[in-house]
């Protein structure tokens, strides 16, 4: 038995211990997280589809800028900041032709919105605790051999999620300090690796259907299965680490009525995953 079978039945064995005992998912978020994107003004939460077109954090327009720098002078935007959209419906009057009413009929405008973080000297509204690590030169390395030999963008930023995009073919993490453990960082850097071999490019594993519930539980397994195997290899791991990938797999595996043989199938791919960062960051194939 080689080491990917090891730590695979390991977890396939703890998964089916919760599900024998009749245990629920309980997977805690292991970064801090800002909350809902607000104004910096009124300090009103934004709404509708704005809340996925700007990240946590408080934004101001460009003449509520000018508004506070006529106080305070000291306040500038940093150079090469970038505005976000941030949409809202208003309403034209039209006469209908046949009947004479008046009706309102919506269309979509937009502005621009500027995040408090891109002005320097702006009084912050509210400052998240920010975790100190060592720099850990391994997993950098790490991280950067694999982003250039997949020629896959890995973007590390202040952000409330973690995710990959095979759209745009890019990783994005929220920052080192967010983490209250470094494992942790670790770990959330893997699953979204593992993710990122699904494109078609590499492993083309991620179809059509990735976003179906099924296909995207699927997925889910495969990243966090893959995300263990890596984590161990590497030498990142602890024991709420490894409690917390579990429940995260048990939790998925609800969406697929607990199925274990689902584990079975999810290992094999994780481990063809794992095998192709391993092999791509160290160029061993």
């Amino acid at each position: 038995m080689n080491i990917y079978e090891i730590v695979t039945n390991s977890l396939i064995e703890r998964v089916e211990t919760m599900i024998a005992n009749g245990e629920t998912a309980n997977w805690l978020c292991p970064w801090q997280r800002s909350g809902l994107p607000k104004s910096y003004i009124t300090e009103k939460t934004y709404s509708g589809i704005n809340l996925w077109l700007l990240e946590s954090g408080y934004f101001l327009t460009w003449n509520q800028y000018l508004d506070i720098k006529k106080k305070m002078p000291e306040v500038q935007l940093k150079k090469g900041s970038k505005s976000h959209i941030c949409v809202y419906f208003n309403y034209n009057e039209i006469e209908d032709e046949e009947t004479g009413e008046t009706k309102k009929v919506p269309f979509l405008k937009y502005y621009r919105l500027f995040n408090s973080d891109d002005f320097e000297n702006l009084p912050p509204k509210e400052k998240l605790i920010e975790y100190e690590h060592g720099d850990d030169k391994d997993i950098s390395e790490f991280i950067s051999a694999y982003s250039e030999n997949a020629n896959v963008r890995v973007t590390v930023k202040k952000s409330n999620r973690a995710y990959y995009s095979p759209l745009f073919d890019e990783i994005v993490l929220p920052k080192e300090s967010q983490f209250k453990v470094f494992d942790d960082f670790v770990s959330t850097t893997c699953h979204e690796i593992i993710h990122s071999t699904g494109h078609k490019t590499r492993l083309d594993r991620l179809k059509e259907n990735f976003k179906e519930d099924e296909a995207y539980s699927k997925e889910e397994l495969v990243a966090q299965m893959g995300s263990s195997l890596l984590c161990y290899l590497l030498g990142y791991e602890n024991t709420d680490t490894t409690n917390n990938d579990i429940n995260y797999i048990r939790g998925w595996l609800s969406h697929l009525k607990d199925n274990v043989r689902e584990l079975v199938s999810a290992g094999a791919l994780a481990q063809k995953a794992v095998d192709y960062v391993m092999n791509t960051v160290y160029q061993t194939a």
